[in-house]
């Protein structure tokens, strides 16, 4: 995997939902009916067209952009112009995520009325598509166009310094760092599909590699062309934490004011972990009964913080 050099500081983020606000220049035009336009149809049809985010602006290099207003700051999407740049995710902090394409040649892509942005040809029998999302995520989708196709599809991370995936319970992958006993969850992959060509499910999952997530899609002499598959990745929002057995246990017990803001925000970065300590102490009472009951019923917390400013949120218990 390759990492960004920049402070942690300015990437701990996460997801959750709010209303949109779309920016930029005018998109590409709709490709006209013709070549693409069944690999359109295939990727609309087996995603929908209701949660792509429009965009109004493009910019040099972009082929669309959007963004996101999370009620703390706008996580911004933008999608290259050609399938051999990647597609970069920005937090209200300025922390970038960027996701490499598995494009085998670099083509133009052309965005469709709906906001899809499809590169034909750029893969041996595959074209490849991206969706900007408006809940802030992207979907960045291949399409199989015969059983010449590839099976593996690479797709490129480019995570902040500190950062990794870890697997997560739908069978996607949380993207993440680990500090003292505290899972902190920054982004999300959802887990892996693939439909053809009539709707049916074709068998696909993920693998990791050198850090690069894999997508793995086993066509058989059953299945019809096009085949549509994808990750979705989310990222930029805020940050879960999940306080493990041993951290919930430590934190029931009860102790002052001061070291309970250092182990509900230690883990936080520079500033930004200062930030949280200030905020604590309004709602120490409910956080520190949540500690005591998770310990009781041996379960773990799981806490919500709001990034910027770090405010928690919600806290609760949770599976350890």
């Amino acid at each position: 995997m390759r990492h960004r050099r920049k402070a942690l500081s300015s990437a701990v983020v996460a997801a959750v939902s709010s209303a949109l606000l779309l920016t930029a220049a005018a998109p590409a035009p709709a490709r006209p009916a013709g070549q693409g336009s069944e690999t359109l149809r295939a990727i609309e049809a087996a995603t929908g067209t209701g949660d792509i985010a429009r965009p109004t602006a493009a910019g040099e290099g972009k082929a669309a952009a959007t963004a996101t207003e999370t009620g703390q700051g706008s996580v911004s999407v933008t999608v290259p112009s050609t399938s051999s740049e990647a597609v970069e995710i920005v937090a209200p902090d300025g922390g970038k995520l960027r996701l490499d394409l598995p494009a085998g040649r670099q083509v133009q892509g052309v965005t469709s009325e709906n906001g899809t942005v499809v590169y034909t040809g750029a893969g041996r029998s595959t074209d490849i598509a991206v969706q900007p999302t408006t809940d802030g995520g992207a979907r960045a989708l291949v399409a199989l166009k015969d059983d010449t196709a590839p099976r593996e599809h690479r797709f490129g991370l480019d995570l902040p310094e500190g950062f990794g995936l870890r697997p997560a319970e739908d069978g996607g992958y949380d993207i993440g760092f680990t500090a003292d006993g505290i899972e902190a969850t920054a982004g999300h992959i959802d887990p892996a599909w693939a439909k053809d060509a009539d709707g049916n499910d074709v068998a696909t999952e993920y693998r990791l590699d050198g850090g690069d997530l894999v997508q793995s899609v086993e066509h058989d002499s059953d299945t019809a062309f096009p085949v549509v598959a994808d990750p979705k990745v989310t990222w930029g929002w805020g940050i879960y934490a999940k306080y493990n057995r041993a951290e919930t246990k430590r934190m029931a017990k009860g102790m002052t004011k001061a070291k309970y803001a250092a182990a509900l925000c230690g883990f936080l970065p520079g500033v930004v972990g200062a930030g949280c300590a200030l905020t604590v102490y309004d709602s120490l009472g409910s956080i520190t009964n949540t500690f005591k009951n998770a310990d009781k019923a041996g379960k773990c917390v799981k806490m919500k913080y709001s990034l910027p400013p770090p405010i928690p949120l919600q806290w609760n218990t949770t599976k350890c």
